[in-house]
């Protein structure tokens, strides 16, 4: 719960910059929104689902990511329906940048031939339940992308806008923030004394992944690649080990 609220901080400290300007000050007030609501759907997942399903039936908090994917197809809503943003501009399109095709079988199906290999490795995932299975391949990517790769990098790009090219896809300041509080979220831990412990390998991995996931997200402009790989990523190390 620390890690959650510190990560939300810190992206709101990358993005206060834009506060010393007056055009893009709004925009910093609506992630502010943003934040808020998804802190409110962590609790109000957490209550509905004890309520839902008593005595701890469920290992993971389905109620959470269910109330932060709604809160976040809600903002993307008044974003696009207020004029504002273009729904591509969100990820939320099912159309793919030309040469999106040819990323994907050089770039990608490579990257996913290592997700299969690694796992296959003796310190592969060792929880195998169907909860486990459906959740991974689920609820992380739809709502971690629409968030991070979605409505963050779109607020962060609004604020900022300068640009650089990488392989193809414009990337820009906000590529990096979300990128690093997505990697931050995942591997920061704090201890009974509240001292952040990080572990150095996984945080640089996350890192890579994050960065790896925004480049699929710009360079195909669409959010389908970066959701349907963050679920593959999740899944394929609990079920390969187990078919192998």
């Amino acid at each position: 719960m620390i890690t959650f609220f510190v990560s939300y901080l810190a992206l709101l400290v990358l993005a206060s910059p834009a506060l010393f300007r007056k055009q893009t000050r709004g925009w910093v007030i609506v992630l502010m929104l943003m934040v808020l609501c998804d802190g409110m759907a962590f609790f109000a997942g957490g209550i509905s689902q004890h309520v839902i399903f008593p005595g701890h039936a469920l290992h993971y908090n389905w109620g959470y990511k269910v109330f932060s994917l709604a809160f976040g197809l809600m903002f993307a809503i008044i974003l696009i329906d207020s004029g504002k943003f273009r729904s591509r501009e969100l990820g939320l399109s099912f159309l793919q940048a030309p040469g999106t095709g040819r990323m994907l079988l050089t770039v990608i199906l490579p990257c996913l031939v290592l997700l299969v290999v690694l796992p296959a490795m003796p310190r592969g995932a060792k929880d195998h339940s169907l909860e486990t299975v459906l959740f991974q391949a689920t609820m992380p990517g739809l709502t971690e992308e629409l968030a991070f790769r979605g409505l963050y990098l779109a607020l962060f790009d609004r604020m900022f806008t300068a640009r650089f090219r990488v392989f193809g896809a414009e990337l820009g300041y906000g590529a990096i923030a979300t990128s690093l509080v997505f990697a931050m979220a995942h591997v920061v831990r704090f201890d009974a004394h509240f001292i952040p412990q990080v572990a150095i390998v996984p945080g640089i991995t996350m890192t890579l992944f994050a960065l790896f996931m925004v480049w699929v997200r710009c360079r195909s402009r669409s959010l389908v690649l970066p959701v349907m790989l963050h679920n593959l990523g999740n899944t394929i190390p609990y079920i390969m080990p187990k078919m192998l």
